[in-house]
This record gives C-alpha cells, structure tokens and sequence, in this order.
C-alpha cells in the first residue's frame, strides 16, 4: 500500500536528477511527452512512476503519461510534491459544450463540476499526504493559470477561460443543456482526478485542453489532435 514513507523512498532516488533545480510536473498523452522539445534526462536507475524527465535550462521537467494507471499519476504527484515541485500543468483533450468554443481552439480550466461521483481519495488517509477533506474552492492555481493565459496570448493561441465537466461520456448525449445550465463550457472524462489529488498534497496545479469534436455513435474511435498537443507543449516549454 502506498504511504508518505514509501513516497519518500522514491523521492529519494530521484532526488539527484533534480537536486538544485527548478521542477515541474507534466501529464500529457505519451505521444505528446515523446515529441517534447527539450534535453531528455538518461539515468541507468528506474524513473517510474514518471515516463520521462527533461531539462530545459536550469528546469528540470517530469512527465507523467495520462494513459497510465490513475493510482501511478496520483503517486507521481505526490513525487513531486515531495521533491518541491512548483506546479503540475496538466494537458488533456475535451469537447464543447458551447458554440462558443470551437474545435482545435484551447481551454484554460477555470473551474469544474465532478458529475460521476468518483474521487481518488476514497479509503485510507494518509495524514502526512494531505488531510481527509481538502479545500476544493479554488482548486486551480491562479498565478499559473493566469500566466498560461499571458504566454497562449503571445503565441496568439486561441483559447478560452472555461469551467470543465467531468462526465462519462457514454452517458452525456440526452444531458447536454443541463450541463450548459450548471455553467459548464466543456467536459470530458478526465483531469479531475489529478487535480483532486494535487489539492490534497497541496501541490499547485494548471490545466490546459484541446478542444475536439465528439460523435456520439462512435465514443471509441475520438482521436487526439496530435497538432494540438504540440501546441500545448510549445505553451508550456514558453511559460518556463
């Protein structure tokens, strides 16, 4: 079972491939961690639970890959509150709810509504982690949402403030102007868990999506824009 002391055994292998530098966590598609542009950081030791680190400047960089298991995401972010992170900026795909936001256009998550009813922090609590309930008012970041904001308008990067719905989508089709009146501007079936879990270890968080369109007759077969995401990664290389 995970605890805060088996998290600092791995920190403590870490610790040497960031110690003195800046660290920031990602979670982004693997695809998207593969084609970042930055020094990528060789150790003969293992670096799970993260994929890849780079380094870019004095910036060390840890990426966590969105398509593995939630309960490695979430001891990855616990990692890198342990190692003294200054954010986790996650990167994730939605869909519109609004005519608004138009697909291959880029969000900035405000807010979120969790309409599922999970939550990664069912069962035991650590104490040292996080306390059992923890303040989930403001759960993104500010400074850094604002500054993701000031960077994706530079770049002249299309995008959007909006509040997130986190849904299942096989559900969603009949629900749609409800979600639009609880004031949700997109939705999907990700990202909350870890912002949750990042809240809970009291770690900042940022999260930044592609906006994609959804066919309801064929849920499995949405694709990730890959263009997208190497946009993303260009937003978040630019914010370092």
């Amino acid at each position: 079972m995970e605890t805060y002391n088996s998290n600092l055994v791995i920190a403590r292998r870490l610790k040497n491939l960031v110690q003195s530098e800046r660290l920031v966590g990602l979670i982004l598609p693997r695809e998207a961690i593969n084609g970042f542009a930055g020094e990528e950081i060789v150790s003969p030791n293992s670096l799970w639970p993260f994929q890849k680190m780079f380094r870019i400047g004095s910036t060390v960089i840890a990426c966590l890959d969105s398509n593995t298991m939630l309960q490695q995401r979430i001891v990855g972010i616990r990692i890198l509150k342990v190692l003294q992170s200054e954010v986790l900026i996650v990167g994730f795909c939605c869909f519109p709810l609004r005519r608004t936001i138009q697909k291959g256009s880029y969000v900035i998550i405000k807010d979120h509504v969790n309409w599922t009813g999970e939550n990664p922090l069912r069962g035991h609590n650590d104490s040292c982690i996080g306390e059992r309930y923890p303040n989930m008012n403001a759960p993104y970041d500010k400074d850094w949402s604002l500054h993701l904001g000031q960077i994706a308008d530079r770049m002249v990067m299309k995008y959007s403030k909006a509040v997130y719905g986190r849904v299942r989508i096989s559900e969603l089709k009949n629900q749609l102007s409800e979600w639009r009146g609880m004031g949700c501007d997109v939705m999907g079936e990700g990202l909350v868990d870890e912002v949750i879990s990042s809240v809970h270890c009291r770690l900042p968080v940022a999260a930044v999506g592609i906006v994609e369109r959804i066919d309801f007759d064929r849920v499995g077969s949405v694709q990730i824009c890959g263009a997208g995401f190497s946009q993303i990664t260009r937003l978040i290389k630019n914010c370092l």
